[in-house]
C-alpha cells in the first residue's frame, strides 16, 4: 500500500486489510506523538471491487458528485485528520516512517 498526507489530509491506499492495518498503527502514534486526532466522521474510503474489509461503520463510503450534471459517482478526494499548521512537518515525518514499514 501506499500513504500521502497533503496538508491536513492524509490517504491510504491498498488492499482493505493492509489499509486498516496501517491505520491502526498509524492513528494512536498520530494522537501520541502529534496530537492528531482522527475525524472517523469525516473520512472516506472507496474500492472499486466493493471489498472494504473491516471498515468502522462510522467511516463513509465516497460519493462525488459533478457540480455541473449532478451525477453521482464513487471515489474518494482526501481524509479527515484534524490537525495545526505547526504540526505538518512532524505529520510528514510520521507518514514517511509509516511508508519504511
Amino acid at each position: 500500500g501506499i500513504a500521502r498526507a497533503i496538508c491536513d489530509d492524509l490517504i491510504l491506499a491498498g488492499p482493505a486489510h493492509a489499509v486498516w492495518e496501517a491505520l491502526a498503527l498509524l492513528e494512536p502514534r498520530a494522537r501520541m506523538r502529534l496530537g492528531l486526532v482522527l475525524q472517523r466522521y469525516k473520512s472516506e474510503v472507496w474500492s472499486p471491487s466493493g471489498n472494504y474489509g473491516n471498515k468502522p461503520p462510522e467511516v463513509k463510503i465516497g460519493k462525488l458528485v459533478d457540480e455541473k450534471t449532478g451525477e453521482t459517482g464513487f471515489g474518494i478526494l482526501g481524509g479527515g485528520v484534524a490537525t495545526t499548521l505547526a504540526r505538518l512537518d512532524a505529520a510528514s515525518t510520521l507518514v514517511t516512517s509509516l511508508c519504511k514499514l
